[in-house]
């Protein structure tokens, strides 16, 4: 993200928020000039918010930066924070920001959103949710760690569902959670994406998903047509299955 992306961006956008993650570098997406950085395990190493704090602080500190540069021109800009770990991390990070927006005389700080990716993160998100102005739940990963199914891992692809019912705890704890504190709280990754477990998550609590346009009108249609006392009644029973084979079964009939 470069200050010089801000003319060609913020007027199109019409007032709508624009929501810019910050790196989500690691794992399986180092990039070239990273290459040195060797790991035996990736995918639980310097991942997300954990590299952005350490070894990737000038780049994460650069692409702040640029997001300072574009909300200077639009109010609705809002940051979000990947493989947020707890409210230390998270706070460390906001700290950078907001003293980022003091050095560049920033009038208002842009809001400032962590990702729920990681259990740690939902088994801390009330105090996650005291510094956090919102959250995103990202199902891809949160369902890969939760189950321990690494999910490009042909063998285990049956197993990485975000219809397991611990998963769908998991989100109805942080959904909880966000309607306690007033925080907004979305919901990313393929399971936005789907029209049939997009009405599963609203009846669990999530009033925002994000997903590709591709995929937007879809799911809008299926929910126009949800009846959400129809939609809390799936998912308490979702919530009460044993196996996502289950869940499937309540889901589709």
């Amino acid at each position: 993200m470069r200050p010089r992306t801000k003319p060609s961006t913020s007027p199109r956008l019409d007032g709508r928020p624009l929501v810019i993650r910050t790196l989500d570098l690691g794992g399986d997406k180092f990039p070239r000039f990273l290459e040195s950085h060797h790991e035996v395990n990736p995918m639980l190493g310097l991942r997300g918010l954990r590299f952005s704090l350490t070894e990737g602080r000038p780049l994460f500190e650069t692409q702040v930066r640029g997001i300072l540069a574009v909300a200077a021109s639009h109010r609705e800009v809002r940051i979000l924070l990947p493989m947020v770990l707890g409210a230390a991390d998270f706070g460390a990070a906001r700290s950078i920001i907001e003293k980022l927006a003091r050095d560049q005389h920033s009038r208002e700080r842009p809001k400032i959103g962590a990702m729920i990716e990681t259990p740690a993160a939902v088994l801390t998100i009330h105090d996650i949710l005291e510094l956090a102005d919102f959250a995103s739940i990202g199902t891809n990963d949160l369902t890969q760690f939760i189950l321990a199914a690494d999910r490009n891992a042909f063998d285990v692809i049956d197993h990485h569902t975000v219809l397991h019912p611990a998963v769908l705890r998991a989100i109805k704890l942080v959904a909880d959670a966000g309607e306690k504190a007033g925080k907004a709280v979305a919901v990313c990754g393929e399971a936005a994406a789907n029209p049939a477990v997009a009405g599963l998550l609203i009846g669990l609590g999530i009033r925002q998903l994000s997903m590709s346009p591709t995929a937007s009108a879809w799911v809008r249609q299926r929910i126009r047509t949800l009846d959400s006392r129809e939609a809390e009644m799936l998912a308490g029973r979702a919530l009460k299955c044993m196996d996502a084979e289950l869940v499937r079964m309540a889901i589709w009939n």
